[in-house]
């Protein structure tokens, strides 16, 4: 069954996305497609409304600069339906970017694990392709991330999934590889159960990305939801 996929785009940082730009759905068994936009992230937005308005989840992606391209990593989770189920569609199979000048630009999508079972060793952590599931109290400063090396240093890629920025932060672990995120250095309300889930990953002072290892799985981002969880 499955529920959860991530795939990956590589696209020129000289590709424009404009009214001309076009998006692309595939399934085993039929394909889709719609244009026009005013940013790359505008419609990558589209693609994943398509998506969640056809099989539930959370569509989001985080942006990097790898040399002269961006690299768009996509994490589609959550299904609430299966498309592989749907003799209609069958499997999701890849996504497509069409920019201004008629280039085209795939993501093969590659199904995975909604749970990564745990290995017996912590050593030989098995690894997840979904990013680990946090919850955290709307309001509360600070959001900790856990499972870092202590004293050291890092930088969080915080994405927000309904306006597509992403916020870099810059943070020290204390002894016990605690990072905290002090919601008081971002746009006031950013942190709330509307904006989220946020797509955190975490890279070290050399710019490599970190794995976390939670129950001896290993996952290399965090999706962070806001809950209100208030009662009078």
């Amino acid at each position: 069954m499955a529920l959860s996929y991530t795939g990956q785009f590589l696209i020129p940082t000289a590709s424009t996305f404009t009214g001309s730009g076009t998006t692309g759905i595939y399934y085993q068994l039929q394909a889709g497609s719609s244009g026009g936009s005013d940013t790359l992230n505008a419609l990558l937005g589209a693609m994943g409304s398509t998506l969640e308005g056809q099989w539930g989840g959370t569509f989001s992606w985080v942006t990097t600069t790898v040399g002269s391209n961006y690299q768009i990593d996509i994490t589609y989770t959550g299904l609430t339906d299966d498309p592989a189920d749907d003799p209609t569609t069958g499997e999701l199979s890849a996504l497509l970017l069409v920019d201004d000048n008629g280039f085209i630009y795939t993501a093969a999508i590659t199904s995975v694990c909604p749970e990564c079972p745990p290995s017996v060793n912590p050593e030989d952590a098995t690894d997840c392709l979904s990013c680990y599931q946090q919850e955290a109290d709307f309001c509360d400063t600070p959001i900790t991330i856990l499972g870092l090396s202590d004293n050291t240093d890092y930088t969080l890629n915080i994405l927000d999934s309904q306006s597509g920025k992403t916020y870099t932060y810059s943070v020290t672990t204390d002894g016990n590889g605690e990072a905290d995120i002090d919601t008081g250095n971002f746009p006031t309300g950013l942190f709330s159960p509307y904006n989220s889930p946020f797509t955190i990953t975490i890279k070290d002072t050399d710019g490599n990305p970190v794995v976390l290892t939670y129950g001896y799985v290993n996952y290399s981002c965090i999706d962070l939801t806001i809950i209100n969880s208030y009662s009078a």
